[in-house]
Formats: structure tokens, C-alpha cells, sequence
């Protein structure tokens, strides 16, 4: 019984160390790299703030004073279950754009569109992108 009981912890354990040995070993690479996208492309003559997922993982921000506007960021180890996000919008002291003006903020992976959403603005000419997520 003792051997036996010694034998199952020795698989399990063996068991274990490969799982944790593959893991690791796809850490390395696992989803190679991925060329992240944003975009946003509309007539709003207004400045904005827009914030992304960066190369890192991090948040990353740029001042958008004019359209069309683009980032591209190349996100290593892309694995499944993680992603990158974006939004923005008017910030207080930024020019304002006009009422009934409109942006599309759009997300592409490797060239393909995954993700987009429309907006226009307020009666004040502020403008709000609406978060935009992707998971690979």
C-alpha cells in the first residue's frame, strides 16, 4: 500500500513537472506576435484623448488632434485569454468639435478588423469612444 501511495506521488509529481516544463516552454512564444491596430477615422474636427493597451500590456495615451488617427503596436506572446483595449474621448481644456459630428474607432489584429464602434458627439461638440476590447 505504502509503494503504491509512493508510486501515485511520484507520477503525479512527474505529471507536475512536465505540464509545468510545457508551460514555461510556451511562455517563451506561445502566440507568437501579434500587430494590434487602432483606429479612429470620423469628421470630428475636436481634439481627444485616446488610451490603449501597449506593447507591454500597459496603458498607453496619445492626444488626438485631428482624424484619421492610427496606432500600431506589436504585442508579443499574444495567449489565449488575454487582449488589448482602447477608448478616449474629449477631455476638459481640449477643443471641442461640433454637434452632430461622428468618429469610428476600430481594432485590428494582424490586419483584420475584430472590433469597431460608432459615436457622435454631445449637444456641446464633446465626444466619449466607447471601450473597445479584443481577446485573442
Amino acid at each position: 500500500m505504502k509503494k503504491t501511495k509512493n508510486l501515485l506521488l511520484l507520477g503525479l509529481l512527474a505529471i507536475t513537472a512536465i505540464l509545468n516544463s510545457c508551460s514555461k516552454d510556451s511562455d517563451k512564444n506561445p502566440g507568437g506576435e501579434t500587430t494590434i491596430k487602432y483606429e479612429v477615422t470620423g469628421n470630428y474636427t475636436g481634439q481627444m484623448t485616446v488610451v490603449f493597451t501597449n506593447e507591454t500590456g500597459s496603458n498607453g495615451s496619445e492626444l488626438v488632434t485631428s482624424l484619421p488617427w492610427s496606432k500600431e503596436v506589436k504585442v508579443k506572446n499574444a495567449t489565449p485569454g488575454n487582449g488589448v483595449g482602447f477608448g478616449g474621448g474629449w477631455m476638459p481644456g481640449q477643443p471641442l468639435g461640433a454637434a452632430g459630428q461622428s468618429v469610428t474607432a476600430k481594432i485590428y489584429a494582424n490586419g483584420t478588423e475584430k472590433t469597431k464602434a460608432n459615436t457622435t458627439t454631445n449637444n456641446s461638440g464633446g465626444i466619449s469612444i466607447p471601450s473597445l476590447a479584443y481577446t485573442f
